[in-house]
């Protein structure tokens, strides 16, 4: 009979070997070494991954010795440690990351979807604000390129809110071109957004209806 394998320990080996291959060892030469950076931000990862608190995450590995022993650890980090790795954390860091998983697994897209959504900038909860009357006037904004077969994140970009996307349309398309299908040197692949990605940024092959105004287009020439 087929031994059966988590997936939690999955994502995790994956998660370690992303770190190991993005990340120094130790963050400083003179930090305490009781456990390597790598092996810190891929706990940090897999919290991202269950949607758990740091204090949820270390209730966590203390309940999953598979877990614990495919990362190495030689005890279970506090959840102070592991926030304070997430601080240390870069979008550099991200993105090495990001592109090592994309290589490694050959993604190519001959369709690229764009679109955006907002984060909320705190930890109150809409009953609280509506309460308190102190509702949120901006909030985190988040603009993701998806590939529609792999339906992995091949791009990312974020601002504040409320904002029009059309500020992140150039940056998704030049990082995503990179998983983008090509006739020899010319870009192949299609860019799939809503309308709030028009603007003057877009291109022969983004496909991205234009903004009207009761029924009407707003800039007709273009």
């Amino acid at each position: 009979m087929e031994k059966r394998e988590s997936r939690y320990v999955k994502v995790v080996r994956i998660a370690y070997r992303l770190t190991q291959q993005a990340l120094p060892r130790y963050s400083h030469p003179k930090s305490p070494h009781h456990f390597t950076l790598p092996q810190l931000a891929a706990c940090v990862l897999m919290m991202f991954y269950l949607d758990i608190s740091y204090r949820d995450m270390e209730e966590w590995l203390l309940a999953t010795d598979q877990v614990c022993r495919e990362l190495e650890l030689p005890r279970v980090p506090d959840h102070t440690t592991l926030q304070r790795t997430y601080k240390k954390l870069r979008k550099l860091d991200f993105d090495k990351m990001k592109d090592e998983l994309l290589d490694e697994n050959g993604v190519e897209e001959e369709v690229i979807a764009s679109d955006s959504t907002g984060f909320s900038p705190g930890q109150a909860s809409l009953y609280y604000q509506t309460r308190s009357g102190r509702l949120y006037r901006q909030w985190v904004k988040g603009a993701y390129a998806v590939g529609t077969v792999s339906q992995f994140i091949l791009a990312w970009q974020s601002g504040r809110g409320p904002s029009n996307d059309t500020a992140h349309l150039g940056a998704l398309r030049r990082q995503s071109g990179r998983y983008g299908t090509r006739m020899g040197r010319r870009r192949a692949w299609v860019m799939l957004a809503d309308a709030g990605f028009d603007g003057d940024d877009v291109e022969e092959l983004d496909l991205i209806p234009p903004i009207r105004r009761h029924g009407k287009l707003v800039d007709p020439a273009r």
